[in-house]
């Protein structure tokens, strides 16, 4: 959880960066939602076309909390739980909480805090 608060806020940097630059006809915005648990990796499809891919609801939420990311008005969303998991290890890097929201095919509401 830990390597992918880093890599988010690395993420940010390198497309601040970006848009920095120029080379965009316009500004570039992403979205990423972070979230931790079990989950199933490997490789899924026909012996024609395989991909190596993660599935389970730890990838829904995450992909989940990434959708929702325009609606708090930032570009960088993460589950309680991976804050809990992760939280040791950050170091300088703060997050702001934003309450709990329902997630589309989730029953119970879900923590979330912004990546400031």
């Amino acid at each position: 959880a830990a390597d992918a608060v880093r890599a988010a806020v690395q993420m940010r940097r390198a497309l601040a960066e970006y848009n920095a630059s120029g080379k965009a006809p316009g500004r570039v915005d992403f979205g990423i939602g972070i979230h931790a648990g079990k989950l199933v990796a490997g490789n899924i499809g026909t012996s024609v076309r395989l991909e190596y891919t993660f599935i389970g609801d730890t990838v829904n939420i995450a992909s989940r909390l990434e959708s929702r990311s325009k609606d708090f008005n930032t570009d960088i969303l993460v589950s309680g739980h991976a804050l809990e998991k992760a939280r040791g290890s950050l170091g300088a890097v703060n997050f702001e909480p934003l309450g709990k929201v329902s997630l589309k095919g989730k029953t119970e509401q879900i923590e979330i805090y912004k990546l400031q």
